[in-house]
């Protein structure tokens, strides 16, 4: 089943959910089990409390299934708003901001750098309750300080533009001030590639004021449902924290979510209070609402730089490919990639099921640690990634593969898939002294 028959399934169902007492959201989710996500997509019914059977009556029960979807009922908190104190020139994305208020001021984070459509000014993105506090023209400090000038505080470096918070978005952008110098980038995490659709079982990370570099996984989709406070939202994106106990807290509000390739998908402004989830809205509705476009950074300057570094990587990939052809056993290998590198890579980006498995067991941050022992020598594969162990990372990919690839890709990986086990820790001269020991049994 495709996502947009998901959705239009869960659409269909919403209206009737939400009415069911305690129901607080719905969306297009991943199964919850034992307090982990599963690769399983549900329709997720996202309650205050859940209650025995016993005690509901019928017309209050979810269906365990609609339209041939299974159903999820997961107990979470209503999501609440959100509200790094050093200073940062030129401004980039991840840092604090603030603005007076009437308890003094009230603060949140510069989620990245973007630009109106119709005239190009460049602008900084947040949150609209984050500059709730001013009108048009109001100042954004960064950091606050007092002071009793007009215009020359050095730490205003913008003018609230405009504001946009209805159910599907909560932004606003800012106007830089003349002489503040920006830089299309987030604290921690890097250049902004540009933007890009949000989707289901993802890795993601963001950089808030408030809690800094933090990762998720996106847990749901298209959620629609209310605040604590009672306002409606919909077309939101659910993050569940996978490294630390939380995805953001009060004063991350404003801040970008980002994919493995550094690309927006979305804009945070709130989350549960214990933590369990966060909220963000679609960046594609953001963009549209407020009439802008993200700033990517600009690889004009660094053209020259990326044609001497791919070349740099076709030397290694020739080196290595020369490397491997020494032993049987890595000829095999060579002879698998060159048969069977065009389906895997059409099997990640085509099959929603295996990019999930692939982005949740760290497909991406793998394929970039054997890319960096391959340039240096005097690296070594990670014992785990994130946490989670580099054999259970491999074998959760490598199941996939068996589940989904053809029947030539299942046979050879039955026959001839590494034992994960020993590979973490390995350099490069490791692996191959393995290759040829592999010959020699």
């Amino acid at each position: 089943m495709t996502d947009e028959k998901y959705i239009e399934i869960k659409r269909a169902a919403q209206g009737a959910l939400l009415k069911l007492p305690g129901v607080h959201a719905v969306g297009v989710g991943l199964r919850h089990v034992g307090g982990r996500l599963t690769e399983e997509v549900v329709i997720a019914v996202f309650v205050d409390k859940k209650k025995p059977l016993e005690e509901l009556s019928p017309e209050e029960i979810v269906p365990a299934e609609i339209d041939g979807v299974k159903t999820d009922v997961v107990e979470t908190q209503r999501p609440v708003r959100q509200a790094d104190t050093k200073e940062y020139r030129p401004l980039k994305g991840g840092i604090q901001i603030e603005v007076e208020s009437g308890l003094g001021y009230g603060d949140g984070t510069l989620g990245c750098m973007a630009k109106t459509v119709d005239n190009e000014t460049t602008v900084l993105l947040t949150n609209a309750h984050v500059l709730d506090s001013i009108n048009k023209g109001g100042k954004v400090y960064q950091p606050y300080t007092v002071c009793h000038c007009s215009d020359c505080c050095p730490t205003a470096v913008a003018k609230k533009l405009k504001a946009v918070d209805n159910e599907k978005v909560d932004a606003a952008i800012a106007d830089i001030v003349d002489g503040v110098k920006i830089k299309p980038n987030i604290v921690e995490i890097g250049d902004v590639a540009g933007t890009n659709v949000a989707v289901l079982g993802e890795d993601v990370r963001k950089r808030g004021r408030t809690t800094r570099l933090t990762y998720g996984i996106v847990a749901a989709v298209d959620v629609i449902g209310v605040t604590e406070a009672g306002s409606p939202t919909e077309q939101q994106i659910r993050i569940e924290p996978t490294t630390s106990p939380r995805f953001s807290n009060k004063g991350d509000s404003g801040s970008v979510v980002v994919n493995e390739a550094n690309e927006v998908i979305g804009l945070l402004w709130g989350g549960a209070e214990d933590g369990t989830y966060s909220v963000a809205n679609l960046i594609q509705n953001v963009m549209s609402e407020l009439d802008i476009t993200i700033v990517a950074a600009d690889s004009t300057d660094e053209a020259a730089e990326e044609e001497d570094v791919t070349t740099e990587r076709q030397l290694v990939a020739a080196a290595v490919l020369s490397d491997l052809q020494q032993s049987e056993q890595g000829r095999r290998y060579v002879e698998y990639y060159f048969r069977h590198h065009a389906e895997i890579r059409a099997l990640v980006n085509t099959n929603r099921r295996v990019a999930t498995a692939w982005h949740r067991n760290h497909g991406p941050h793998l394929f970039r640690s054997v890319l960096r022992l391959a340039q240096d020598r005097a690296s070594a594969l990670p014992q785990e990634i994130e946490g989670r162990p580099l054999a259970l990372c491999l074998d959760g990919i490598l199941g996939t593969f068996l589940k989904y690839g053809s029947p030539a890709l299942k046979k050879d990986i039955i026959m001839e898939s590494p034992d994960a086990s020993a590979l973490g820790g390995l350099s490069y001269e490791q692996l191959l002294e393995r290759l040829s020991t592999a010959d020699r049994v």
